[in-house]
């Protein structure tokens, strides 16, 4: 092993350490709360040392986030590389999406918070571009999943598989968050579990883009 691979594996070890620090610290007393200086007493890095690897504490935010995208896309390509009909696949994608959220509700709440807010492209740092590009794989696999679908007859033909990925991102991310967030006021007014009501959830999603074929089966 040369020189320069030692030193490499070295900084991405450090790195990794001053990103677990970060993390703790930011599921503990939340993003605002935590300071550099924290980050660098839980790391056991000095401060300098934490700024010689990132820029600020933004950027160390960022690669939990793309942590949450790739954790993500593994649950999304699992759930489609199953061996199931494209309908049994839509519903394991969906519910893909409630497992990430059970066992990872941090990362899913932080990609939430990252998607609802405005990327500067102007001069986007290196990590904002791996998330977008990951996002960006994540709409491909439902892109193409969606474009199979169509033709072999089970989604309509007259829909556009990017706006159809695009909108079933939102409300799918969406409707896992709500479900949860207000799983009693759904258990008082409709009587119903969490499980009960995403799975109406994810059937209504599903019957909007169904052949009419498949609609009710």
């Amino acid at each position: 092993m040369g020189r320069e691979s030692r030193k490499q594996i070295i900084s991405d070890i450090n790195k990794q350490n001053i990103i677990s620090a970060a993390e703790e610290l930011f599921f503990l007393k939340g993003y605002e709360k935590t300071t550099m200086d924290d980050i660098s007493q839980k790391s056991e890095y000095s401060k300098r040392t934490v700024y010689a690897y990132f820029k600020s504490k933004e950027e160390i935010y960022h690669h939990l986030i793309l942590k949450g995208f790739i954790m993500l896309k593994h649950y999304i390509s699992d759930s489609l590389s199953k061996d199931e009909t494209h309908i049994d696949k839509y519903l394991s994608v969906c519910n893909s999406m409630k497992d990430f959220y059970i066992n990872s509700p941090k990362y899913f709440d932080m990609i939430i918070q990252f998607q609802n807010k405005p990327i500067d492209f102007d001069s986007p740092s290196d990590v904002i571009l791996e998330i977008y590009t990951i996002g960006e794989e994540i709409n491909t696999l439902i892109e193409e999943f969606t474009s199979d679908a169509q033709k072999n007859g089970v989604v309509k033909k007259n829909l556009n598989p990017k706006k159809i990925s695009f909108v079933f991102w939102s409300c799918l991310s969406g409707l896992v968050a709500i479900a949860n967030n207000k799983s009693v006021y759904i258990k008082n007014a409709m009587g119903e579990t969490t499980d009960e009501f995403l799975s109406f959830g994810f059937e209504l999603l599903l019957s909007s883009i169904l052949e009419e074929k498949y609609n009710g089966k």
